[in-house]
């Protein structure tokens, strides 16, 4: 077994034990949630970069690299909504105020990605001497 793959499971393990445990801590804390569904977030991100490291096919390990940077397209807007919302007294009327920029920080990455979805990888993954996949990245 492959020790990175091992690794990013575990990560994502802990992820989803964390975001577990914040749920039912505090149901009604929209901080919590938030929280926990950033946290749900990267383990699902995780899971697609350990099954990349799985793959034997290059097509398998694209297609799991793109999942991921699709999963982690949500991630700047999870987290801004996240830090906006952090010990902040009134942080409804806060989040009120700032949800064009909160749309945008959730939409704008998701569109990067699926516009350059074909402009990501440069080619197929390339077998390196050290026993490894090498991803040639795209201009984008």
């Amino acid at each position: 077994m492959n020790f990175n793959f091992l690794l990013t499971f575990i990560a994502a393990l802990f992820c989803g034990g964390l975001a577990v445990f914040l749920f039912f801590k505090d149901k009604k804390s929209f901080v919590h949630r938030t929280f926990a569904i950033g946290m749900i977030t990267l383990g699902i991100e995780a899971v697609f970069r350990g099954l990349s490291l799985r793959s034997s096919l290059p097509e398998e390990i694209i297609r799991w690299q793109r999942a991921g940077f699709y999963t982690a397209a949500f991630l700047p807007g999870i987290w801004l909504v996240f830090s906006l919302s952090f010990a902040r007294v009134g942080y409804k009327r806060y989040l009120m105020k700032l949800r064009w920029v909160i749309l945008a920080t959730f939409l704008l990455p998701l569109a990067l990605v699926m516009l350059f979805v074909k402009s990501l990888f440069k080619g197929n993954p390339i077998w390196d001497a050290s026993s490894q996949w090498l991803l040639p990245l795209g201009w984008a």
